[in-house]
């Protein structure tokens, strides 16, 4: 019975440490990218274009905050976003006026960590390095977009080496994973064999002696 309640209180400890390591994996800053494309996205006014930006490996955004910035223009102390999602929602009170209902997000995207900003009907004034930040996870990528009314220009908003950011890459799971994984087999093992080798221990000194063989009186 003693080896039983053990047994049984070995498997909840080793249990308990699982469940912390899965637990501060999220909380790793480290083991996320914020990335962006690396070529200029190139549009002509009147173009509705996207700036890609994703987490990788995959990280549902759908409950955080993803903040759009401007870096190469003066912005007003409290309006001072292209686009701010948070509390599953856009937050205006934050936006700049001549970007509410030209910037959005892709509301089925967030779940693999899409976080691309969609632009509407872009003028040569939206040319500009765009900040992506996601405060969670403390990083950010940078985007510029080039907007201009010439003939060689073209709609060019999709970028030559454009990535495609809704698939999902199989490894993804494996990348955050591995480490917690092998850690937990660890513990585990040697919380068994010590405790395994302890109740054999107790079994031994727990076990009944022979009674000694009496002659047989003939």
């Amino acid at each position: 019975m003693k080896m039983f309640l053990r047994v049984k209180k070995t498997s909840k400890n080793v249990w308990r440490v699982f469940i912390f390591l899965l637990v501060s994996v999220e909380k790793v800053h480290g083991g996320y990218k914020v990335i962006g494309v690396s070529q200029p996205i190139r549009a002509a006014p009147g173009d509705d274009v996207v700036l890609p930006c994703w987490v990788s490996p995959n990280w549902d955004a759908t409950r955080k905050t993803v903040e759009w910035s401007r870096l190469d223009q003066r912005q007003d102390s409290t309006k001072k976003y292209v686009l701010v999602y948070r509390a599953l929602k856009l937050d205006r009170r934050l936006m700049m006026e001549s970007y509410i209902g030209k910037a959005s997000l892709i509301p089925e995207a967030l779940r693999s960590g899409n976080v691309t900003l969609k632009l509407s009907n872009v003028t040569v004034n939206d040319s500009g390095r765009y900040k992506c930040f996601l405060p969670s996870l403390k990083t950010h990528a940078v985007i510029q977009l080039l907007v201009s009314d010439s003939p060689k220009t073209g709609n060019l908003s999709k970028p030559k080496d454009k990535i495609n950011i809704e698939s999902k890459d199989e490894r993804d799971w494996w990348n955050v994973l591995w480490a917690p994984l092998i850690l937990f087999i660890i513990v585990s093992s040697l919380f068994i064999k010590s405790n395994f080798s302890v109740d054999l221990r107790l079994c031994d000194v727990l076990k009944p002696q022979d009674e000694p063989h009496l002659p047989l009186e003939t």
